[in-house]
């Protein structure tokens, strides 16, 4: 998902921080990368013309609901506050029971798994070899997920339900809900377990995610389930990026730790990873993401 908005607000960070500075300026990034990648890819559209609502479902969801809108309207972010009546009409599969909710069009989605498999062709096409095991560079770039030393790995555990015929069409969000339309299938999502690594799915975990996207969208108690799966998130100790200079020398560029972010952040973070180690410039959007005081930014 894109979700400049949303996402950094739950994680605790203000909206006008530089992390929500950096999603928002990922998140403006996207529609040139899109169209850049949809020209190699013989016009395959990636970007999904899906807006996001966030509904509350009891009281302790709409007074945190209501901080969220003040935070938005601090920052000048652009929403629509919707009552439940306008949220069911706008969205049918909604359930009758929610209490309020917001229309958030700044919160969006890819199709990542095209955009994935697109980059990989692109970079075949343009001579770009993929190498298992080490070998020796100039410019060492760190990004290798929860794996890399700079990161906690934190798990997460979804659920795909096939569509059905009252499947919603908006990106819904409660709490740390999730539930995500897609082409083919509907995405419930997702939990989050400090420092797990394995892929183990856990029924019991994966059947309260769908307990709860029903709870929010009736509809989705006929969907049959298609998949479910655990993925590994990067994270970090400070809940932020890493970005930059690994060492004085200048041999290693970090690029990790974007935790729910990745999809969103990667075009901007690709930028900036070519232009500082390409051209020595280093975007100011970057500078407080630094790995080490002792690799200072290029100005």
């Amino acid at each position: 998902m894109l979700a400049p908005a949303y996402e950094i607000a739950m994680q605790g960070h203000g909206l006008d921080s530089p992390l929500g500075e950096f999603a928002f300026a990922a998140a403006a990034a996207w529609p040139g990368f899109a169209a850049d990648l949809s020209s190699l890819a013989e016009g395959k559209r990636f970007l999904l013309e899906t807006d996001t609502l966030a509904v509350a479902s009891d009281a302790g969801d709409r007074e945190k609901l209501s901080i969220f809108m003040d935070r938005l309207n601090a920052s000048g972010i652009a929403f629509d506050a919707l009552p439940a009546e306008a949220l069911v009409r706008l969205e049918p599969a909604l359930s009758p029971t929610i209490l309020t909710g917001l229309r958030l069009p700044t919160d969006r989605q890819v199709d990542h798994r095209a955009v994935i498999a697109a980059l990989i062709d692109a970079n075949l096409r343009a001579g770009t070899r993929f190498l298992d095991g080490s070998t020796s560079a100039d410019v060492t770039i760190s990004c290798k997920g929860w794996q890399d030393v700079h990161c906690q790995p934190v798990k997460g555990q979804m659920i795909a339900l096939r569509k059905v015929a009252q499947s919603p069409t908006h990106i819904i969000r409660s709490q740390s809900l999730y539930v995500v339309p897609k082409k083919d299938r509907i995405l419930i999502g997702a939990t989050e377990e400090y420092g797990r690594v394995d892929r183990d799915v856990d029924i019991a975990a994966t059947d309260e995610l769908l307990r709860r996207a029903i709870e929010v969208c009736p509809s989705l108690a006929d969907a049959p389930v298609m998949d479910r799966w655990a993925g590994i998130r990067p994270g970090t100790e400070s809940g932020m990026p890493l970005i930059g200079w690994g060492d004085p020398q200048r041999r290693t560029f970090i690029a990790t730790g974007h935790f729910r972010h990745g999809i969103l952040m990667a075009p901007l973070t690709a930028r900036i990873v070519a232009d500082a180690i390409v051209d020595g410039v280093m975007d100011p959007l970057a500078v407080p993401f630094a790995p080490t005081a002792t690799a200072p930014a290029i100005s």
